[in-house]
């Protein structure tokens, strides 16, 4: 594709970072992970669509994120981890224009999000510790 973006930027020891934006003609796409403290690790996918965002940012030691939006565009997806042993996953499937926003502050907390057509919004926000969320949406 043409003009993706990708900035990876660690602090900390012992991180692992991974970042693939991929596809024939998958154009405009843009994912910043920024990740301060050890042991993090943060993936992120786009495949197969135009004019999509991920943004991750971990400030703590030992929390993991993945983002994927897999065949669609225009779609949006925040991660912020504030803490230790903080676990997101966010997911996006043929579909466009989905927002998807998981906000962790605190220790031990998990947050799985699912959306598969168009149009979705979804948001966790865990605050304290060891709490546990999914969301799921599907359109048509």
């Amino acid at each position: 594709g043409n003009r993706n973006t990708a900035i990876l930027e660690q602090t900390g020891n012992y991180g692992f970072g991974s970042m693939e934006q991929k596809w024939n003609g998958a154009s405009d796409n843009y994912a910043k992970v920024v990740s301060n403290g050890d042991y993090n690790k943060h993936t992120t996918v786009q495949t197969y669509g135009d004019n999509n965002i991920i943004n991750t940012t971990q400030t703590g030691n030992k929390n993991e994120s993945f983002t994927g939006q897999y065949v669609g565009n225009l779609n949006n997806g925040e991660t912020i981890q504030i803490g230790d042993l903080n676990i997101a996953n966010m997911q996006t499937h043929n579909g466009n224009l989905n927002d998807g926003n998981i906000y962790q502050t605190g220790n031990s907390n998990t947050g799985l999000m699912s959306q598969t057509g168009s149009l979705n919004i979804g948001t966790i926000i865990q605050t304290g510790g060891m709490n546990n969320a999914v969301v799921t949406q599907n359109s048509l």
